[in-house]
Order: structure tokens, then C-alpha cells, then sequence
């Protein structure tokens, strides 16, 4: 496939724009291991502390559909390159709204934190 791989004059093979079978191992090889590690944790991060998180009862139901989606994107994640937006995006809106009320409740303990520290004494 003269489409797919060329010959560079100082390296010898090099792939044009082909996404590798697994997104694990794509984001590894183009990455590499530290970078690999650091969107590996956020993912972990991200999807799992949103799914494991305590939240209010009415986000019960978000949260079961939240652990279908990332199980869903796993697996496909494994077996395709998952090239198109939607997916992705689906997955990490579903945690942001799960993770809203933690994060809303994280922002005004910050807010009153830095209001206490200017209050006069």
C-alpha cells in the first residue's frame, strides 16, 4: 500500500494517518509511556470516580447508564480506533453530569474558604 506507507530518506518506515486497532495502544505509541499514563489516569479518573462517587439518589439512574457507556466505550475501544467525536463525547458528558452536584458543592467550599479568608477578624 503505497497509499499507507512510504519510505523516508533518514528513517525507514513510516504509516501515513493510520489509527492503530486498539485506542490504548494508539494513544501509547503516539504519546508515549509517560503521557500513556497520564491519560490513562485521567480516564480512570474521570469515568471511574464519577461512577463510584456518592451522589444524590435522583443521579442513580445516570450513574447505572454512565457504567453502561464507559463499559460500552471499553469494549469497543478495544477492537476499533473510535476516530469519531460522538462516543467520546457521550462518555465524558454523561460523568460531567453525574459528577455535577460534587463539583458544585467542591466550588462553593471553595468559594467560602477564600470569603472566609478576606472576612475581617
Amino acid at each position: 500500500g503505497l497509499n499507507y506507507i512510504r519510505n523516508g530518506a533518514d528513517y525507514p518506515v513510516t504509516r501515513g494517518d493510520i489509527e492503530e486497532h486498539n485506542v490504548f495502544l494508539s494513544n501509547a505509541l503516539e504519546l508515549g509511556l509517560p503521557g500513556a499514563l497520564l491519560w490513562a489516569s485521567a480516564l480512570v479518573v474521570g469515568i471511574g470516580g464519577a461512577i463510584v462517587r456518592r451522589g444524590p439518589p435522583e443521579l442513580r439512574r445516570w450513574r447505572i447508564g454512565l457504567t453502561a457507556v464507559a463499559v460500552q466505550w471499553f469494549v469497543v475501544a478495544n477492537f476499533v480506533p473510535l476516530g469519531y467525536a460522538f462516543p467520546n463525547a457521550i462518555l465524558w458528558l454523561m460523568a460531567g453530569i453525574v459528577s455535577a452536584p460534587w463539583l458544585v458543592a467542591l466550588g462553593e467550599r471553595r468559594d467560602s474558604r477564600s470569603s472566609s479568608a478576606l472576612a475581617p477578624a
